[in-house]
């Protein structure tokens, strides 16, 4: 990463690093112009700042931070995409209503559904899904995973003595995990015993009110589970002999769009108040979304001993001023001189701009 310009010509950003570097000169041959220039500079300026290997790092972390940037501005849209998208779907009820009948709707309404469910899957930046299927942004934490419950099969009842079993997970290589429940363990210990047995064929469970145990997988890996999961008693409650194929049923979330049904007035008044709450969701996220954004620049990690965030601050001002006012091209010359993509610069001037419009 070329950061400083060896060349003799003086280009603008090395101007600026020379005046950033510049040190009082203790030589008293140097004329009294230069020495009243440097005077004149303000006292941060004055002072022995970090050399190449600081500014190295400081590019790499511009360059991480615009990555994040970017997520966010793409999720973003995207979510802008999923409300334009909902209250198309209101429209087109609005006009069933309307008409007093379904006949000539059905085509529209599923066709804006499938347009709105594939927002998520068409939503990705560096191999990364930003939104789940419930139009979640995977930015603050949430994950794309199916839950289900396991119908005949409570492992958490006591079964009066000890218990081995054996999960089986088929596919193209078996994976088998073994299951040992003590007749008198507490439920707590029930609970991380079958926990820790789930966890080595890929499932995650927790202890639930309604069914005993609820499990889950990532979306993706759902349809690999699905009808691939058996167990082998142990003589129990489980009789011995060939594994028994475990029947699952997914929770499908309200949020799934996609799987909706629109068929009569009833579907479409729960619909409509899933809409509004789904509104609701989307105004949360993109506030936080919007305040993720604002404050990337601020999130520079560095060592105490290193450049501090004000210096970072200031040196990045300083660059973009300098740009600003002494070149017509600033993107061009930014772009070379940091070797950052055209994109990184983008933000940075644009984020420049914000901050110059808050102070």
């Amino acid at each position: 990463m070329k950061v400083v310009n060896s060349s003799q010509r003086l280009g603008t950003l090395d101007g600026l690093q020379r005046r950033r570097f510049a040190t009082p000169p203790s030589s008293s041959s140097v004329d009294a112009g230069k020495t009243l220039e440097l005077e004149q500079l303000p006292p941060p300026l004055l002072r022995p700042l970090p050399g190449r290997y600081d500014l190295h790092r400081f590019w790499a972390q511009v360059g991480s931070l615009q990555q994040q940037a970017t997520a966010v501005q793409i999720t973003l849209r995207a979510l802008l995409l999923v409300r334009q998208g909902l209250r198309d779907l209101m429209r087109l009820f609005v006009g069933i209503r309307e008409s007093g009948s379904f006949k000539g709707w059905t085509t529209q309404l599923q066709e804006q559904k499938r347009l709105v469910a594939r927002i998520p899957f068409q939503t990705h930046y560096s191999n990364l899904r930003l939104l789940t299927q419930e139009f979640r942004p995977a930015l603050l934490g949430y994950q794309d995973i199916r839950e289900f419950s396991i119908a005949g099969l409570n492992l958490l009842a006591p079964a009066g003595r000890d218990e081995h079993l054996e999960l089986i997970l088929l596919g193209g290589r078996p994976v088998r995990a073994g299951l040992s429940i003590k007749g008198d363990s507490l439920q707590d210990a029930r609970v991380r015993q079958v926990g820790r047995a789930f966890a080595r064929v890929g499932i995650r469970s927790r202890a639930s009110e309604k069914s005993g145990m609820a499990f889950s997988v990532p979306i993706e890996q759902w349809k690999k589970v699905n009808g691939q999961l058996y167990i082998r008693g142990g003589g129990v409650r489980i009789p011995t002999g060939e594994p028994i194929k475990l029947q699952l049923e997914p929770d499908i979330s309200w949020r799934e769009v996609g799987l909706w049904k629109l068929g009569n007035e009833e579907d479409i008044a729960l619909a409509e108040s899933r809409i509004v709450n789904l509104d609701r969701e989307i105004e949360s996220h993109f506030f936080m979304l919007q305040q993720m954004q604002r404050q990337w620049m601020g999130q520079l990690q560095v060592q105490p001993n290193d450049l501090g965030t004000r210096e970072l601050d200031g040196l990045m001002d300083q660059v973009i001023a300098c740009f600003v006012k002494e070149s017509s091209h600033p993107l061009m010359l930014f772009t070379t001189q940091a070797n950052v993509p055209r994109g990184t610069v983008q933000s940075i001037l644009a984020t420049a701009d914000e901050r110059q419009e808050e102070y």
